[in-house]
């Protein structure tokens, strides 16, 4: 259902519109209470709303995919730590210079327990490389991450709210100039003075 054209049956009763404007792939609806946004086109919800008086503005900026940016702050940050541990750090030298004899631990039945320690001295000099290696791959996934998310960014319309809340974000009208956009939802939200705020 294209709730665009339906309107009049998300209103509540004795609300009325005031003004409709179309942004290619949006469409945003003033009434005398609430600014409703229709969104089909963009990555998140496709309807939002607010009450008119908490709109304080409309401004335009760019959009991306946070999780690419969450994500890739989280590896670099993992890749950060791990590479310089791996890097400076010698596992193999917390025990020392150690030597084992097995012939007289063989005759105390203590062979395999001794075997077991060299194989533990063993692996944790591997230790350093491994994290190191690791620490590589996480900062390279980081990066390529977070430009990912530079690349992929999206100019955007938001209409700002007072408060703590999520600004209602409008995907970017593809065949019309953002001052053109910017000014129609000014005249509709703010029609008292047009000019309440700038892009």
């Amino acid at each position: 259902m294209q709730w665009q054209g339906q309107i009049e049956d998300l209103l509540y009763e004795g609300e009325s519109v005031h003004e409709q404007v179309e942004l290619d792939r949006a469409e945003v609806v003033v009434t005398d209470r609430r600014v409703l946004a229709f969104t089909p086109g963009g990555d998140g919800e496709n309807f939002q709303q607010a009450e008119r008086p908490n709109v304080t503005g409309v401004t335009s900026g760019m959009e991306g995919n946070r999780r690419y940016l969450s994500k890739g702050a989280q590896y670099a940050l993992v890749g950060a730590i791990l590479a310089p541990t791996g890097y400076f750090v010698d596992f193999g030298s917390i025990f020392g210079d150690v030597s084992f004899e097995t012939e007289g631990a063989n005759r105390f039945g203590a062979g395999d327990l001794l075997s077991m320690a060299e194989l533990l001295i063993t692996a944790l000099t591997w230790v350093g490389r491994v994290l190191l290696a690791l620490g590589v791959i996480a900062l390279v996934a980081g990066v390529a991450l977070l430009v990912l998310y530079q690349r992929k960014r999206t100019p955007v319309l938001r209409l700002t709210l007072a408060g703590d809340g999520d600004d209602i974000t409008l995907p970017y009208p593809e065949r019309m100039e953002s001052t053109e956009a910017h000014e129609q939802l000014q005249r509709a939200l703010f029609p008292e003075t047009g000019t309440d705020s700038r892009p």
